[in-house]
């Protein structure tokens, strides 16, 4: 016959059970983006064929820790898992299968600013084989220092209105020699059914824990006393 003692700590490990902390996926969140040209060298615009508007959208996991730490510059290595574009006119695109976010949060920095930027190496493109296009950054600046409230990852798109400093650049090289060419970004807004998920809690990319509420031990000891008041009525 099982003992009191036994009838305890079975009642104990039930409960454990049940409340054990529980692991939550990470949310891919998509941003789709516009940008018009503005400005390439006469080389660049020679190799490619011109450029137009530009069309595409970027992946990232709202999970990704910070690998700086602290509240004033947040690096996101490795967030982004997927972007592409297309240009309108040409059909010239590229995409990339990793890039990087990095967000300042000017409030904590001397004459600094608020910066959205993104950076991802081109891993694929159809530009031509004059011009490479190596690399693809974007940066979205605000010297008022209030379009971001910390140095978190945003899980919804900044506003471009609240920065006054904006631009997108594709890197490319021509004949060995390094030229860009500019946008302007003109939307950025969330993708059809990409919702926001959970935020980084330090447990690394992919997963999110949720903690056990704080009234667990109280609520174990009293289940645990509640069983052995009952074994002891049953003895």
């Amino acid at each position: 016959m099982p003992t009191i003692e036994s009838r305890v700590r079975a009642s104990v490990l039930a409960c454990a059970v049940v409340l054990a902390p529980t692991v939550a996926e990470a949310t891919a969140i998509t941003f789709d983006f516009t940008a018009e040209p503005d400005a390439a060298g006469l080389d660049l615009v020679a190799a490619v064929g011109g450029f137009g508007p530009i069309e595409g959208s970027f992946s990232f996991d709202d999970a990704t820790p910070d690998a700086i730490g602290g509240d004033v510059q947040g690096f996101y290595s490795g967030a982004i898992d997927a972007l592409s574009f297309t240009d309108t006119v040409t059909g010239n695109g590229a995409s990339a299968s990793s890039g990087d976010i990095a967000i300042t949060d000017g409030d904590g920095v001397v004459a600094g600013s608020d910066i959205y930027g993104l950076d991802a190496a081109i891993t694929t493109s159809d530009y031509g084989a004059v011009a490479t296009l190596e690399n693809f950054d974007l940066e979205l600046s605000d010297s008022t220092r209030t379009a971001l409230s910390s140095d978190a990852l945003p899980t919804s798109p900044p506003a471009l209105a609240d920065f006054d400093f904006n631009f997108l650049t594709l890197s490319f090289l021509v004949s060995g020699t390094q030229s860009n060419a500019i946008y302007t970004l003109t939307s950025l807004t969330a993708a059809s059914g990409s919702e926001p998920g959970g935020g980084d809690d330090g447990s690394g990319p992919g997963d999110t824990v949720v903690p056990l509420p704080a009234a667990l031990p109280l609520m174990l000891g009293g289940l645990a006393a509640l069983s052995l008041l009952r074994a002891r009525r049953g003895a």
